[in-house]
């Protein structure tokens, strides 16, 4: 500990460099953090749980590091208003331990897991399977607390649902990547948990097939989720070695019995464990290059190429999953020593551009190897929020295009 409120940092050295790493446990720890890194002009990395610091663009070399993972206290929670505040490093499992006993949960559920703290699943707006049923990041947010470039502490939004008054600040921060301000702190809308909760998968293997599976996206019954995966990632889940559907079906008895009637009647089908989900969502190798591609919704079937897509790639793991109902395909290829991450799994893109999201991208690869991850960005706009923000460039420099 130091004199100034408790911040503990401890200084690392390497063969080109000597970083702190500074452990905050209180807002005014952040706020003391930030504020002698912009007086001393130094960067800052913020980390949380570090399950995913290879995800982004590489944050400059030379930066401190700022520890939020302590930040995990339980705030404000009273469950009758289906909202709870609670500190950006809590992680997900901690939240879902939280809400659980009281029938709720935050349906944020990541892809990566739910080691990962609340405060990385909001600034990388990681969306999972239940995203385009139950809410994106961004509609779960209702509120959040930082700590911006300046160490000055923002409040944006609240802790209850309607609360919308002036300029968006809360969305604007959800995907950020911590380059506007670090998170302290984020209120939470939550949701019931379904009384009936069964999940069942469905082979995939021509057109009528995804004829069957564009029925249960357009039909009357919306499944909470619905995703495509490879035969690999099917076998991985204990499922069979072919691509199918995961049909995730909740709510009331009479709910979804009306449901797996509908999906009896479609066909061929076998009921999967509901932790299928949360095996999914952590399946992908520890390196991997990972990346997704987007469609309009009524273009998944364009993405469904992948999904069929046989074989392995060279001996290396193929793991490939599609959100149906938000048309988004997430590909990661496992990475062996020596790989050009922008080349590994190449035979799985559907179409010439996709947004990489690990590992972070290499200044040393050739042109030839990045062109075709291209990022579109509005370069000038997001320069001068980031300006209004973080003026002198202290937190996060580099990760965002």
């Amino acid at each position: 500990m130091d004199g100034r409120g408790g911040v503990a940092r401890h200084r690392t050295r390497s063969a080109r460099m000597s970083a702190v790493d500074t452990r905050a446990t209180t807002t005014a720890d952040v706020v003391a953090a930030v504020s002698d890194a912009a007086a001393r002009d130094t960067a800052l990395r913020i980390v949380g749980a570090r399950t995913w610091l290879d995800a982004g663009r590489p944050v400059r070399a030379d930066s401190d590091t700022l520890d939020v993972r302590a930040l995990s206290d339980v705030i404000h929670y009273t469950p009758g208003d289906l909202t709870c505040t609670v500190g950006a490093g809590m992680t997900i499992a901690e939240l879902d331990a939280l809400t659980a006993p009281h029938g709720q949960w935050c349906p944020l559920m990541p892809w990566g897991g739910d080691a990962g703290t609340v405060g990385a699943t909001l600034a990388t707006a990681t969306a999972g399977p239940c995203a385009a049923t139950l809410g994106l990041p961004r509609d779960l947010a209702l509120g959040l607390e930082l700590v911006d470039g300046r160490g000055s502490v923002v409040r944006a939004g609240g802790s209850v649902v309607k609360n919308v008054a002036g300029f968006d600040l809360v969305r604007l921060n959800v995907g950020a990547w911590g380059s506007l301000g670090v998170l302290t702190a984020a209120s939470l809308r939550l949701r019931a948990r379904p009384a009936v909760d069964r999940t069942f998968a469905l082979p995939v293997s021509d057109a009528a097939a995804i004829a069957r599976v564009e029925s249960l996206r357009t039909g009357a019954l919306v499944p909470l989720s619905l995703e495509l995966v490879n035969a690999t990632a099917a076998a991985a889940l204990g499922l069979g070695a072919f691509a199918c559907a995961l049909v995730r079906v909740g709510g009331n008895a009479a709910l979804v019995r009306a449901a797996v009637q509908a999906l009896h009647a479609g066909g061929e089908m076998a009921e999967a464990p509901t932790d299928v989900w949360t095996r999914l969502r952590s399946i992908e190798p520890a390196q991997a290059s990972t990346w997704r591609e987007s469609v309009s919704p009524s273009r998944w079937p364009s993405l469904a190429r992948a999904i069929q897509h046989a074989g392995d790639d060279d001996g290396r793991v193929v793991v490939a999953h599609c959100s149906v109902q938000r048309g988004v395909l997430r590909v990661s290829a496992q990475l062996r020593d020596g790989d050009d991450p922008y080349v590994a799994g190449g035979r799985w893109r559907t179409t010439p551009t996709a947004i990489r999201e690990r590992p972070a991208a290499d200044p040393m690869l050739s042109a030839e190897a990045t062109h075709s991850f291209r990022v579109p960005t509005t370069e000038a706009l997001s320069q001068r929020v980031r300006e209004a923000f973080d003026p002198a460039s202290v937190l996060n420099p580099g990760i965002l295009g």
